[in-house]
């Protein structure tokens, strides 16, 4: 199970917060629990109003939402799963993407790959989807942070340096490929279609692992 450390998510909020241009303030625990849970996305979309017992599987993800849309779909079906934990942390998210109006189309996040009247579960990663999610936002709507994202954390620390500062934007966002069905008629689980794209929970410790090389001179 995937999972986020202390120091980590030092990191990951402050990356998220500017490709939003708005403070995602959230804790470890919340991270956690995005990291460690799966969000079925034919419940996500029928959360959203979309009929998928009548939709073309391969069409039902062409539905334009706000993040705070997603967000709240994703709770939704959290709460049907019980996944408490995941409730919490999405409820926190969408305090500070209230007022962040612009939409996207899930369909430049998640192609569905299920034959006509396939209701078989698809599942994505709860950070993979609304890190994706952010990723594609700040590249349809063109969000740069004006101001440098202040980095403040132990691995400087190890450096002697107080703290450093990034500006950011999504020059090329992840899209997952959902479904198809393999030899035995099992849908295949979500995968990235251009793997030199690497979502949100691979970005820590491959920002941890670049930085440390950098700033020890490797």
């Amino acid at each position: 199970m995937a999972s986020v450390e202390s120091s980590e998510s030092e990191l990951l909020g402050p990356i998220l917060s500017g490709l939003l241009g708005t403070d995602v303030g959230l804790s470890v625990l919340d991270w956690n629990a995005m990291a460690g849970a799966n969000i079925d996305l034919l419940g996500l979309l029928g959360e959203n109003g979309q009929d998928v017992t009548v939709s073309d599987p391969g069409q039902i993800a062409n539905v334009d939402l706000t993040l705070l849309d997603l967000v709240q779909a994703s709770a939704a079906v959290a709460e049907a799963d019980g996944d408490t934990a995941l409730v919490n942390a999405l409820n926190a998210l969408s305090v500070p993407i209230a007022e962040l109006n612009q939409t996207i189309n899930l369909a430049d996040l998640i192609t569905i790959g299920l034959p006509q009247g396939s209701l078989a579960t698809l599942e994505l990663n709860a950070l993979d989807l609304i890190g994706g999610a952010i990723q594609l936002y700040n590249y349809e709507n063109v969000v740069t942070t004006t101001q440098p994202i202040a980095l403040n954390n132990a691995i400087l620390e190890q450096f002697g340096i107080g703290g450093a500062e990034i500006l950011l934007q999504v020059v090329e966002p992840p899209h997952f490929e959902c479904g198809g069905l393999e030899r035995s008629s099992i849908p295949r689980p979500c995968a990235r279609n251009f793997p030199w794209i690497w979502p949100i929970s691979s970005w820590i410790p491959l920002c941890w692992t670049v930085l440390s090389a950098h700033l020890s001179g490797g």
